[in-house]
């Protein structure tokens, strides 16, 4: 082919652009930048009749911070009692980064390919990946093209996370999702071909990923016995409606549903890496659980809620102000901390949903968002907002409550949010 393929690379702070005059590959296969890691530039430390290394790093703070990216959790903790506020700056700068989020987004119009991360992406506190992408553009097993100038070479977008995004031995999951809701709304034609977010390590909990056949199966065995489930994420290709609430209910093990958020959706398929299951039913719930030892005072809180707001009657911007004003009413019932993500799943068909990424985004600015388009949205409410907008006016049908009063969970036509905090109050 004649056709001029690569016109130019351009990478500002954590953005990465791949540009094409022409698509060289056709629609079928979805060009990406590669992804690097930042080259610390070239330093001179000259050795002196008391030359002391530690005391030469002090006069080069960028190289003395990019060397504290690579310590464990344990080593940083013992340079905060070092007697040097030089290091002892840094440690707690690079302890704070890592109890925040990471994230990463690639978005694609035609002839252009942005890759973005966060500033703390590169940090290595990463207990767990989730990744989202859309299979009408890329699939676990079909070919992406990796540029990085000149040059370019195709793997599978499995091998592609594997090997350019996800850090050795982090877990993490894909999702294929009908639809990632691109976080420009101005531009029809941006699409969204993945998203992902790093969740840290949380004192005091743990991040457990596991299937389970809720038609079969009454506990979790990665579930401890002294341990409560207080956050769930439910994602499924089958909502086996009774079976699924029963399951919810034993999870529950008698406590009030606002004592376990819980939110998710229809996916079309997940992968757990590494891969302990080779075979997963189309009814098999995929579950991301977040758990704290029974009687343990965790600095986490988790809440989630329904919000329907596709009625007919009312304007686009009727619609937004409902969904704006409910915002407002969560954000005063949460707990704010220093960290936490926003998990949104918003019906694929409703109307009016474009502008509510940006309105989470205003209204919980510190924390990354999580977002995605489902055929079908699980989940109940932890705190009461108004009336109108709870799962009660969904026109699904209301499943029977269980033992433990387990409300509806399969709802249509809303957005269901999940908010997790952890970390000092703000």
């Amino acid at each position: 082919m004649n056709n001029k393929r690569y016109l130019k690379r351009r990478i500002s702070t954590n953005c990465y652009y791949t540009m094409f005059d022409i698509d060289p590959h056709g629609p079928c296969v979805a060009c990406i930048p590669r992804f690097r890691k930042a080259a610390i530039s070239d330093v001179e430390i000259l050795p002196n009749n008391n030359f002391e290394f530690g005391k030469a790093l002090e006069w080069q703070p960028h190289l003395l911070e990019y060397v504290f990216e690579y310590l464990d959790f344990a080593s940083l903790q013992t340079i905060l009692s070092v007697n040097n506020n030089v290091w002892k700056n840094l440690a707690e700068r690079e302890l704070s980064k890592r109890s925040a989020c990471s994230w990463i987004t690639c978005t694609y119009i035609p002839s252009l390919c942005v890759l973005r991360t966060d500033q703390q992406y590169q940090n290595n506190n990463k207990a767990l990946g989730i990744f989202a992408y859309c299979p009408k553009f890329v699939k676990l097993e079909k070919y992406v093209c990796l540029h990085d100038c000149p040059n370019f070479f195709r793997m599978s977008f499995a091998e592609y996370l594997a090997t350019e995004v996800v850090p050795d031995g982090v877990k993490y999951c894909a999702i294929s999702c009908t639809d990632i809701p691109p976080a420009n709304i101005e531009n029809k034609d941006i699409v969204s071909l993945y998203q992902g977010i790093y969740l840290p390590d949380i004192p005091k909990m743990r991040i457990l990923t596991f299937y389970v056949n809720a038609k079969i199966q009454n506990s979790v065995p990665e579930i401890r016995d002294d341990e409560h489930v207080k956050c769930l994420l439910v994602f499924t290709h089958k909502y086996r409606v009774k079976s699924a609430e029963t399951f919810l209910s034993n999870l529950l093990d008698g406590r009030n549903i606002d004592s376990m958020a819980m939110g998710g959706g229809l996916i079309k398929s997940s992968k757990m890496f590494p891969i302990i299951r080779r075979y997963v039913r189309s009814e098999d719930l995929f579950c991301i659980a977040f758990t704290g030892e029974k009687g343990e005072d965790a600095d986490f809180n988790a809440y989630s809620v329904v919000i329907r707001t596709d009625d007919e009657t009312l304007y686009e911007d009727e619609q937004n102000t409902i969904f704006e004003k409910e915002l407002s009413k969560l954000k005063e019932m949460v707990t704010l901390r220093k960290s936490g993500t926003v998990f949104r799943f918003c019906c694929y068909a409703k109307s009016f949903k474009d502008a509510e990424n940006a309105m989470i985004e205003k209204c919980f600015p510190k924390y990354p968002l999580f977002s995605i388009d489902v055929d079908g949205e699980i989940g109940w409410n932890t705190i009461n907002l108004s009336p109108e907008t709870t799962p009660e006016a969904s026109p699904l049908p209301k499943t029977k409550k269980l033992k433990y009063g387990v409300p509806q969970t399969l709802h249509g036509w809303s957005s269901v949010l999940v908010v997790i905090t952890w970390g000092k109050k703000l």
